[in-house]
């Protein structure tokens, strides 16, 4: 998706105030700046990006209290919105209530140090290849783009040459369920059993969690992958251990199309 065709998603939505301009513009700035869009950030970090605009004349919003609602409106849920993705979601459900009602009870210091994502509906440097694009495209197509949560990097907190870690492609959230996605462009069964064994090593609790394997290479046979990894689990790990599926892009479609729009049934079909 182009920075056009997110703007005018916005609007499509009916989102025009200035909450929406200041994330637009925001958007902008990061293009502009080729900053990985797909990071985590504080709510400081935004905020110090969203007064920069301001003060640079980027926007027009005169007054100080204007602003100020602004910026939290753009952190909250309100009418719908979902511009940012909360590390801790009851932080960003209690600010869209202050937000609702009376505004009163707000202060930023309760928020500044907060981690936050950019949604990867507005995200436009999560996807490197064509593959990654279409498995975006048919998750949006049966109205489940809205889960995705984009890349996700693991590592085993060491600094300069002992420094170790390992990402997928995409992810979800959905209540206390954390789903892993890699795309397979080709016969990667190899790679993909050293990605598992690592996710396995620097995930906390990867028995909490579930890899998803999508493969996109035609004709591939499926329980390669699953014969690989069921070996790794069986033999390393044992006790805790993350849950893996493996799937061929047409029978992910499928998977999709059979629950289009039924968020709880499509994650139920992930998860077990």
């Amino acid at each position: 998706m182009q920075f056009n065709d997110i703007k005018q998603e916005i609007t499509d939505r009916g989102w025009s105030a200035n909450a929406d301009k200041l994330f637009i513009e925001l958007l902008k700035e990061m293009i502009n700046n080729k900053e990985d869009m797909g990071r985590e950030y504080t709510i400081n970090n935004i905020l110090e990006k969203l007064d920069v605009i301001r003060t640079s004349g980027k926007i027009d919003i005169d007054d100080n209290k204007s602003f100020n609602t602004a910026k939290k409106v753009v952190f909250s849920q309100r009418n719908g919105r979902d511009y940012f993705i909360f590390k801790k979601k009851e932080k960003q459900d209690l600010l869209t209530k202050i937000i609702k009602g009376n505004k009163k009870g707000f202060k930023w210091d309760n928020y500044k140090s907060e981690i936050v994502t950019i949604n990867p509906r507005y995200n436009m440097t999560i996807v490197a290849g064509d593959n990654e694009r279409n498995f975006i495209d048919i998750c949006k197509k049966y109205n489940l783009d809205g889960l995705l949560r984009g890349k996700r990097t693991y590592d085993n907190k060491k600094k300069n040459k002992e420094k170790v870690s390992i990402s997928v492609d995409n992810s979800i959230e959905y209540e206390k369920n954390q789903i892993l996605i890699e795309i397979d462009s080709g016969n990667m069964a190899k790679l993909i059993v050293g990605q598992y064994t690592l996710l396995n090593i620097l995930c906390e609790n990867p028995e909490d969690k579930v890899f998803i394997v999508i493969h996109y290479y035609k004709d591939y046979n499926n329980m390669r992958t699953v014969k690989n990894l069921n070996l790794v689990a069986n033999t390393l790990f044992k006790d805790k251990i993350m849950k893996f599926k493996v799937y061929n892009i047409e029978e992910f479609e499928e998977t999709c199309k059979k629950n289009k729009g039924k968020i709880k049934e499509f994650i139920n079909e992930l998860l077990n």
